[in-house]
């Protein structure tokens, strides 16, 4: 059951305990090598959704999801890096309404170093570079500000406006943990918006950190085209060239000549190579100079086989929740 958009506090669009109808993710579809998101994707993961840094005085903190399992300005926050008094998010980031213990002089900017892994392999995404980082605040507000930063309700230029979102403007950049090599099959699902059409080039939202680990989702052809590629002269890919209409649902499997590429309820099917997924780059070509995503990002789940049976389902749950179709 669905509630209607509230505030920007307490988030919007999303089922009133924040894991939808569905409930949680990897309860519902599990054995994932990656796992993250700016909603609690497992009943049996606790630990912190990410780790984020005030722009004003570089103080960090560990974020966690608020009692519905999303993230919001009540969010608790601890692990500081110097001595932040804060209690949740909003008062970390001197937020409207909110009580302001650490006496910051004005509003801020907030990035994200860290996004933790609720897979329970600790395959984090990291990125200790501060011109790097994606922006999860504007101004000391969620879901709110410069270029959208969130979507969920349509805004006037086309953009859906809402839901919280990661920003990248073009620079970001995180590296996964590495780990062994994983063969095909594989599978991947995010939730995000490419906003970088004709911007020229190639724009990837996930791909591997090596040359021989090329397993790509993003943009090509100028960003008309969304799809994947894994090696070889072959892409799989849909027409995404509206690329204002909003957050979608980017699902696929690497599996040679049985390989797919799911765009919301759209599929294409074709043939990929057979580069091994090892370790994973967010938002950026693997040696980490261009190729740049332009847009938002609320989530990426990694499974190393093949999911190409649930894909449908897979999309169901997650439209339930972020409601993109």
């Amino acid at each position: 059951m669905f509630i209607s958009p509230t505030n920007m506090t307490t988030g919007m669009s999303v089922t009133n305990n924040g894991t939808g109808a569905y409930g949680f993710m990897l309860d519902q579809f599990p054995g994932a090598d990656v796992a993250l998101s700016l909603r609690r994707l497992s009943s049996a993961y606790n630990g912190p959704m990410m780790r984020i840094r005030r722009a004003i005085d570089d103080e960090e903190a560990d974020l966690h999801f608020d009692a519905r399992h999303y993230i919001s300005l009540n969010c608790p926050v601890d692990n500081f890096s110097s001595g932040s008094s804060s209690t949740n998010l909003g008062e970390f980031m001197k937020s409207a309404d909110y009580a302001n213990p650490d006496s910051l002089g004005s509003t801020s900017d907030a990035y994200m170093p860290k996004w933790y892994d609720q897979s329970g392999n600790g395959h984090d995404a990291i990125e200790t570079s501060a011109s790097y980082q994606p922006r999860i605040i504007y101004s000391s507000n969620l879901g709110a500000g410069e270029d959208g930063m969130s979507y969920g309700a349509t805004a006037s230029d086309g953009r859906d406006q809402g839901t919280p979102a990661t920003y990248q403007d073009g620079s970001a950049n995180m590296t996964g943990t590495q780990w062994g090599e994983v063969a095909h099959p594989n599978s991947i699902t995010i939730v995000g918006q490419d906003t970088s059409a004709g911007s020229g080039g190639n724009k990837y939202f996930w791909e591997g950190t090596t040359s021989a680990s090329r397993n790509i989702v993003g943009g090509f052809y100028n960003n008309d085209d969304s799809g994947i590629y894994a090696g070889g002269s072959d892409y799989v890919k849909i027409d995404d060239s509206n690329k204002t209409a909003g957050n979608k649902i980017y699902f696929a499997v690497w599996n040679g000549d049985d390989s797919i590429f799911r765009l919301d309820d759209a599929e294409a099917y074709g043939t990929q190579g057979d580069n091994p997924q090892y370790g994973y780059q967010l938002f950026t070509r693997y040696t980490g100079g261009s190729n740049h995503m332009l847009g938002y990002t609320n989530e990426f789940i990694f499974w190393p086989t093949n999911q190409s049976s649930l894909s449908a389902q897979i999309a169901e749950a997650q439209n339930d929740f972020f409601q993109r179709y």
